[in-house]
């Protein structure tokens, strides 16, 4: 009874340690079955044994179709059949073989359609219990995802790399301890090349940067390591860097890193000055410009009011700088200017400005003014820099300035104001005989507003028909005929009535209004001269002055020629008079104007002659027919001795060189008969006739026609 009893225990133990394996096995196979790695067992042939369902669901067989087939319907072709061999010789020496291989998985059901997939497959051997090759169990892991995701990252970070190490920036990454994280390959040679030194991860920031840069450095670190973000301009051993610090902030939400990228802009800052440098200076002369001396002035004043302190505008202008241009070029005359401002910089205090406003005008600017007395050193001395010659091209060049001088605060409070009482100052310098300067003054003022009055009056006088011409005739002492007539210019203004000549031909030259003034004068004796003939009279020459501004017109000539085929005029018509100021001043300019006069047979007469100087030289060089003699002379010649030499002089020289006389002023019958026994060739004056009207002077030639009478 008892072994019946023992036998059924122990049938009972093995019942369960049975149902205990049997349903281990279960739970392992359904693991197995149903884990996330693909089982397969092949027998020692290689036939397939068992297949798991994830087996099934990775190549898309179904279990009927692999079960008993060969593993190498699981082959695509397309993997190296060495790789096969080197798995069956290391598993049947029993060792586990593991690989990652791109395979192609065959999906039957799936029309034959196939999906490349990469496949992580570990093959171990199997054995029996006596240690006999019976097989091989593979297990199959899709890694397709994980590798894609890693090739991804690895794309990531090769582009990123490629994108750091591409620009101009070296970049660097710290930890909170100053040690280096990562960096690119700018920040490596930058090390090198400076420091001679080779960075590597790990490495202390601070173990190869020189204290001086550090210094420098630190305090923007300490403000990113605490979480603020700089851009900074740091100029370093003489080289200008743009910094960014940026602080790098961890997964919870802490600043424990700073990144710093930097790039030498040292070319950058030199263009930037560059740039600087030609917005406030001048480009020729490379001083000040208008925009730096209004600066500086600003200031100046600023200090000035402060410190109650005077200062001094000076405006210079050349005297006829026009006439270097015209006879030198455009480079002769900027060479100039670039003398004259090194000479005036040259001479002027520390503390002064010298600027060009542009043109051949600059200014001065000279603070801490104590009195007038230091201002008028300061203008002498600047006029003295003209006494010398400048030498441009082999060319001697003299050339003179006008001043304007206005003070603070006694002329003006503001840089404006300032400005243009200088600039007053300065016209009334130049309309005072030039090679000057001049104070400011509040009468100025009066005489500004007057000149502008004066201009646009005369813009208004074109248009209106205000201008008007007198004759003055010009008698032959021989035949008492009137053989020429000297057209004079009269404004009939309106308000202010007849002005003469004096009052706005000056104006009009430095405006330039004298050049359709001088169109319509040449335009309109043109047209009187033909109607006098038309009308029967003799042909006659009427004579009109040439100004300054006029000859440097080079159609002048071209004008004067229209103008007298227009109204069907002889050369023998029409003649011109200059002034020895003009020879002098205007030089080859004048000298090529008035040589296609003369070879169009155009007569030119030099008026107010001996007034001048250096004027015998200039005979020679003109084409000068007749000289008319200034009425100073005649009007003392019977009574002063001097003039009467004087007279006696010029006609004997003009006689001697084959030129005609003509003197003006003639007001008393003791000079016209002194002038006849001299043997003047022709007077005229305000015995014979004042300037008078064209219907006056219709008059006065018909009776010369008509009676020609001993005077």
């Amino acid at each position: 009874m008892e072994k019946d009893h023992n036998d059924k225990n122990v049938q009972a133990f093995s019942k369960t340690a049975i149902d205990k394996q049997k349903m281990y096995f279960c739970k392992l196979a359904c693991l197995i079955n149903n884990g996330p790695f693909a089982f397969m067992v092949t027998d020692i042939n290689g036939s397939i044994e068992y297949v798991n369902n994830s087996f099934i669901k990775l190549t898309g067989f179904k279990t009927e179709e692999i079960l008993g087939k060969s593993s190498s319907i699981l082959k695509s072709g397309k993997t190296d059949p060495l790789i096969y061999k080197k798995l069956c010789k290391k598993i049947k020496k029993g060792e586990t073989w593991k690989d990652v291989n791109p395979i192609t998985v065959v999906h039957e059901h799936y029309n034959n359609l196939s999906e490349k997939r990469i496949i992580e497959i570990m093959a171990s051997p199997l054995f029996d219990e006596n240690n006999d090759f019976q097989g091989i169990v593979e297990s199959w892991r899709d890694i397709t995802a994980r590798i894609v995701q890693e090739n991804k990252l690895i794309e990531s970070e090769s582009n990123l790399k490629a994108i750091i190490n591409s620009g101009d920036q070296s970049i660097i990454l710290l930890d909170k301890d100053n040690r280096i994280l990562c960096f690119n390959e700018n920040f490596r040679k930058e090390v090198n090349k400076r420091f001679s030194l080779k960075v590597s991860i790990g490495d202390l920031f601070d173990s190869f940067i020189p204290k001086t840069d550090l210094d420098i450095l630190s305090k923007y670190l300490n403000k990113a390591y605490v979480g603020k973000s700089i851009l900074k301009e740091i100029q370093v051993d003489n080289i200008w860097y743009e910094y960014y610090f940026n602080p790098v902030i961890n997964h919870d939400g802490k600043y424990n890193g700073v990144s710093i990228c930097y790039r030498d802009i040292s070319e950058r800052k030199k263009a930037q000055a560059v740039i600087e440098h030609m917005a406030y200076n001048d480009i020729l002369t490379d001083i000040p410009n208008r925009r730096l001396f209004d600066d500086r002035l600003k200031i100046a004043l600023a200090q000035a009011e402060r410190e109650n302190h005077k200062l001094a505008v000076l405006l210079l202008d050349f005297d006829y700088f026009k006439r270097i241009n015209d006879t030198f070029g455009h480079a002769a005359g900027d060479m100039l200017l670039k003398s004259v401002a090194s000479r005036i910089s040259g001479i002027l205090r520390a503390s002064d400005t010298l600027a060009r406003l542009g043109g051949d005008e600059f200014i001065i600017l000279a603070p801490s003014i104590n009195n007038f007395d230091m201002v008028d050193r300061i203008a002498k001395k600047i006029l003295d820099q003209f006494k010398r010659p400048y030498f441009i091209r082999n060319n001697e060049l003299n050339i003179t300035a006008s001043i304007g001088v206005s003070i603070y605060p006694d002329d003006a409070k503001d840089s404006l104001e300032l400005l243009k009482n200088a600039d007053t100052a300065m016209y009334n310098a130049k309309n005072e005989g030039r090679y000057k300067y001049k104070f400011f003054t509040k009468t100025m003022n009066g005489n500004v507003l007057q000149r502008f009055k004066m201009e646009m009056g005369m813009h208004h006088a074109l248009h209106n028909a205000q201008f008007q011409v007198y004759y003055q005739p010009i008698h032959e002492t021989k035949t008492n005929k009137v053989v020429a007539v000297e057209a004079l210019l009269r404004w009939l203004h309106p308000d202010l009535g007849m002005i003469l000549p004096e009052r706005f031909i000056s104006i009009a030259e430095e405006t330039g209004l004298i050049i359709p003034i001088g169109e319509w004068l040449i335009e309109t004796v043109c047209r009187q001269n033909r109607q006098w003939i038309d009308d029967g009279h003799d042909p006659l020459k009427i004579a009109i002055n040439l100004s300054a501004r006029q000859l440097r017109e080079p159609d002048l000539a071209d004008f004067i020629k229209k103008s007298l085929k227009d109204n069907n005029l002889d050369h023998t018509n029409f003649s011109i008079e200059i002034t020895e100021t003009i020879m002098m001043e205007e030089g080859s300019p004048a000298i090529d104007t008035l040589t296609k006069l003369t070879e169009m047979g155009i007569e030119i007469s030099l008026d107010d002659f001996g007034t001048g100087y250096s004027s015998l030289g200039y005979l020679k060089q003109f084409p000068i027919e007749f000289l008319k003699i200034d009425r100073s002379f005649i009007k003392d010649s019977i009574d002063n001795e001097a003039d009467a030499r004087i007279v006696r002089a010029i006609l004997s020289m003009a006689h001697s060189l084959k030129k005609k006389v003509v003197a003006e002023g003639v007001e008393s019958e003791e000079q016209l008969q002194y002038l006849k026994w001299l043997g003047c060739d022709q007077v005229q004056g305000f015995l014979l006739s004042h300037p008078v009207s064209k219907k006056n002077i219709h008059n006065i030639i018909k009776e010369s026609e008509n009676k020609e009478k001993s005077i």
